[in-house]
């Protein structure tokens, strides 16, 4: 939540979230590699319909977003595999990083 001075701070359990004047945010989890905050794939499973990006997607389309399903098995695979990004942008970061350890670019 932001204090009195603007700057983010962590919630505590008395704070209380939903009076109007108290502004929040969720932080996404990040790793970081190489002096770099990335977002980390997503853990748990989002809502039906949800746009999301692939990991290392080698189809045809890979700047097209999927729409999350979890009746589709490889979606599911996808998500357990660790290879499923909430924006284009956080999933490009993190599989640059990856291909740039690969390459002993980084340690």
């Amino acid at each position: 939540m932001k204090n009195a001075a603007g700057d983010w701070v962590e919630c505590c359990h008395f704070t209380v979230l939903l009076y109007p004047a108290v502004v929040f945010r969720i932080k996404p989890a990040t790793v970081n590699v190489d002096g770099v905050e990335l977002e980390v794939p997503l853990r748990e499973a989002p809502e039906k319909g949800a746009r999301l990006w692939l990991l290392f997607d080698n189809t045809r389309t890979p700047d097209v977003p999927i729409s999350f399903s979890p009746q589709m098995p490889e979606h599911v695979w996808w998500l357990n595999e660790g290879r499923l990004f909430a924006s284009k942008e956080a999933r490009d970061k993190y599989q640059d990083a990856l291909v740039k350890l690969a390459n002993g670019e980084i340690k």
